[in-house]
């Protein structure tokens, strides 16, 4: 059973009214054929986003060609990963980038993640993939998970939901994305009894880095020796919850 520690049974029920709406801008996911807000909507509404409203108007117009450059690159990578631990062969399949500097920052970020995995093979890990892409929705909120990966190595066998990032730095709102992917798996689970969904350990964040060094940055955190930090981001969560919906309620009166 899953440890109550990280799931809280918090009374969302006063927001079923809000969250069973038919928003046009839920368009995504669905939940027993009802629209729900994508966990990135809710995360991006409530989370401190001020720097980026500062760095768009200093950069203007030329801002939305950034952010669309690095989501392609972004996609790129997550493709070629993600076909990578499930065939072995990462040749990219898609159409090939007309921009030299894009198409060499997804190369890079995409061997940066070959020197992850070769590192982790050196160190005796062997990998299983459980889910790649795999989408979901609970009552408040749907998304995608990038994979859930068990890692093993003689006595140590752990099953993390993992999030790949080619940005610059691992933010706080990434442990959030991913513990929203963890609750929402575990609402599956446990609530609606999908059987197919393993037990997980922890979360992790696989950093790529987009330059020609390849390094990469590799975070996780258990949740048998990590509770304090995965308790704090849960609580954190279920806030940003409850006040996305508290605004839509708003927004309504």
């Amino acid at each position: 059973m899953v440890n109550p520690i990280y799931y809280y049974d918090i009374d969302f029920s006063q927001f079923e009214d809000i969250a069973l709406l038919n928003n046009d801008s839920w368009k995504t996911y669905t939940f027993f054929n009802k629209p729900v807000p994508r966990v990135s909507d809710i995360l991006s509404m409530t989370s401190d986003n001020g720097y980026l409203v500062d760095w768009a108007s200093r950069v203007g117009k030329k801002s939305i060609e950034i952010r669309d450059n690095a989501l392609a690159v972004g996609t790129a990578v997550h493709e070629r990963v993600e076909r990578y631990l499930t065939t072995g062969n990462g040749t990219r399949l898609g159409k090939p980038f007309e921009n030299f500097r894009l198409a060499e920052q997804a190369e890079n970020a995409y061997q940066s993640f070959l020197t992850w995995y070769r590192s982790m093979k050196d160190y005796g890990f062997t990998f299983k993939v459980h889910a790649i892409e795999k989408s979901f929705s609970c009552p408040w909120y749907g998304g995608t998970t990038d994979c859930i990966l068990e890692l093993k190595r003689n006595q140590l066998d752990k099953i993390y939901i993992v999030d790949f990032k080619t940005s610059k730095s691992i933010s706080i709102t990434y442990w959030l994305q991913v513990y929203a992917y963890y609750y929402a798996l575990m609402y599956n689970k446990y609530v609606l009894g999908d059987s197919t969904i393993p037990e997980i350990d922890g979360l992790a964040i696989l950093r790529l880095c987009k330059d020609s060094n390849h390094k990469y940055e590799w975070r996780y955190l258990d949740f048998k020796t990590n509770q304090s930090e995965i308790d704090i981001i849960a609580k954190s969560f279920y806030n940003m919850i409850e006040w996305y919906y508290s605004w839509m309620q708003l927004k309504g009166i």
